[in-house]
């Protein structure tokens, strides 16, 4: 037997909300459609998918989402209907929902959910490279003598008190480092898990600090 998928990266548009799993037969050949990261919006629902030709393991197949970077979209249950709906066989459960699941929490690390806080009403983030800059030359504004710094993000022009400044990027670093320490021990967790049932019911998004909220 062969295998083949085709993800397609776009989302699709449904008037109902699509099954997760829907299998096809033209002639001799079956077709098994996946919808995941199926979500209601105006007038319809969308979702992404992935069309399978033949057989394959569910190691396979979540390596394959895996690398089209579309495990992000999915939800642990669509997963779960996805094991139950096609009777996947060959792989390991247990370490396929632990790779799924650090994945998962990888992709939270890396979203607006963790990556972000707010300045005068503006939700915007600054990497850990843009952080120490700012600090090296907001220090060196201050040993000047300058009162003030401007901070441009978004195209906008943000005139800040140098020590503000400072302190803010100061409460920055350590938000990220303690997000950091978060990510890290949800990783650890995940490794030490022994069933699959333990990984289905880990919250990736517990745990992290409160995003911060600067008003100008």
């Amino acid at each position: 037997m062969y295998y083949q998928i085709n993800a397609i990266m776009e989302k699709k548009k449904y008037e109902e909300k699509p099954s997760v799993v829907v299998v096809d037969k033209v002639v001799d050949q079956i077709y098994t459609t996946v919808n995941f990261g199926i979500r209601e919006v105006e007038g319809g629902y969308e979702a992404y998918t992935a069309t399978m030709t033949g057989h394959l393991t569910a190691d396979e197949f979540v390596k394959r989402i895996n690398g089209y970077g579309l495990n992000e979209e999915m939800t642990t249950q669509e997963l779960e209907t996805i094991f139950e709906a096609l009777g996947f066989a060959g792989g390991n459960e247990t370490s396929v929902f632990k790779e799924f699941m650090l994945n998962k929490i990888a992709a939270y690390d890396r979203s607006e959910s963790v990556n972000s806080f707010m300045l005068a009403g503006n939700r915007i983030w600054l990497d850990k490279a843009t952080r120490v800059g700012l600090v090296n030359s907001i220090g060196i504004e201050k040993d000047a003598g300058k009162p003030e710094t401007n901070l441009w993000f978004g195209g906008v022009k943000y005139t800040i008190p140098v020590d503000t400044a400072l302190q803010m990027l100061a409460a920055l670093e350590l938000y990220a480092l303690q997000c950091y320490n978060v990510t890290a021990e949800h990783a650890a967790q995940v490794e030490q898990m022994e069933t699959a049932e333990e990984v289905k019911s880990f919250d990736y998004s517990a745990g992290y600090p409160e995003q911060l909220v600067f008003n100008l």
